[in-house]
């Protein structure tokens, strides 16, 4: 008995640190052991990119601390480009926004080692025509923007799957709902597609000529700023949108790509121009071609990858870069130019949103 006694003394606190060695290795794994760096560096990226995981993990890979300064919006990430009292060391944007804001303005010439890095790149995104040489950034993540549909109203209008967005637009009614996210470029797109505008009427000297059409087109569609997408209300038939897990995996709605108009955003990362830690600022996308710091992206955001070696992943089909094969690729066409009066529009939308509002 004496025997037993002591071996259940000896064994209480092996058995006590064991279990705590191992919680303290889980803990350390999940990568949310947040660690104090004496250098920081300040990231712009679209909000839901990368978790605190994720961030962690990047961190230690290259000792330096990640202040991740989020954009609301596709609109606020482009007014933070174009803001010359804020300073970044390493910037997220989506290809048409840095169109915009002007490539040499905003980033510095990436180092050779970049090399490197274009050869982790699958075939399909070894080229960007909006830095066709990789001169400033690498597209480490895209997605396509389109059109989910309910299968049921695509038969009973017999659109099948082959139509432009006027098709589209044509075939609703005040009983049917296309909803749209309130800040995507493909809103824009859209409007001028469905009415047959020129993009003239976007000029902000002639607000007369343009609310007319605007506050038609509006008539039979929604804007929100954000929307369940999971369970949309039973009179949206359509709904504008990256292609995404969740609606994918609805056998009642299928992602389209319209005739016109059908776009391949990328997200380019590269170094400020502003930036004092540049080769900090190079090994943190050095990271993003880890294969799993890539896949925590991955998994974690709406975006799907641009690497070669996450082909052969668990990810869903559409988060892979073969995906893109599965479109006709004449009408994947890369999104490089954002219209210069877009921000015009935009105040001039929010204007007849108001109105409609008061009404």
């Amino acid at each position: 008995m004496d025997i037993a006694r002591r071996l259940i003394i000896l064994l209480v606190p092996v058995f006590f640190l064991t279990g705590l060695w191992w919680g303290l290795k889980e803990f350390r794994s999940q990568k949310t052991v947040a660690i104090q760096y004496s250098k920081s560096l300040n990231v712009l990226l679209p909000k839901g990119l990368i978790n605190k995981p994720t961030q962690r993990r990047i961190e230690r890979q290259n000792e330096i601390g990640l202040n991740l300064i989020e954009a609301e919006s596709p609109k606020d990430l482009l007014y933070r480009l174009k803001d010359s009292t804020q300073s970044y060391d390493l910037i997220f944007a989506i290809s048409d926004q840095v169109t915009f804001a002007g490539l040499g303005d905003v980033f510095t010439d990436l180092p050779p080692e970049k090399r490197k890095l274009i050869e982790s790149l699958h075939s399909d995104f070894t080229w960007n025509p909006v830095d066709p040489e990789m001169q400033y950034t690498i597209p480490f993540f895209w997605y396509l923007e389109g059109v989910y549909v309910q299968k049921k109203f695509l038969e009973d209008k017999k659109l099948g799957t082959d139509f432009s967005w006027k098709d589209l637009y044509d075939q609703l009614d005040k009983d049917h709902q296309l909803i749209m996210p309130r800040h995507s470029k493909s809103l824009l797109d859209f409007l001028l597609q469905a009415e047959q505008l020129e993009e003239k009427w976007l000029n902000l000297s002639q607000p007369d000529f343009a609310r007319k059409p605007l506050r038609e087109a509006l008539e039979r569609i929604q804007i929100k700023e954000s929307f369940n997408i999971e369970s949309p209300a039973e009179e949206v038939v359509a709904i504008l949108s990256a292609e995404n897990t969740q609606l994918s995996a609805k056998e009642d709605w299928q992602f389209i790509l319209p005739k016109n108009k059908s776009n391949l955003r990328e997200i380019l990362v590269g170094i400020a121009r502003e930036t004092i830690y540049p080769q900090k600022a190079f090994g943190v996308i050095l990271s993003l071609s880890d294969g799993k710091t890539n896949y925590g992206i991955t998994q974690f955001s709406q975006f799907s990858s641009t690497l070669k070696s996450m082909v052969d992943s668990d990810l869903p089909a559409h988060k892979k870069p073969t995906a893109l094969r599965k479109y006709p690729l004449p009408r994947v066409n890369h999104s490089v130019t954002q219209n210069t009066e877009l921000l015009g529009w935009e105040r001039m939308l929010d204007s007849i949103i108001e109105e409609k509002k008061a009404n």
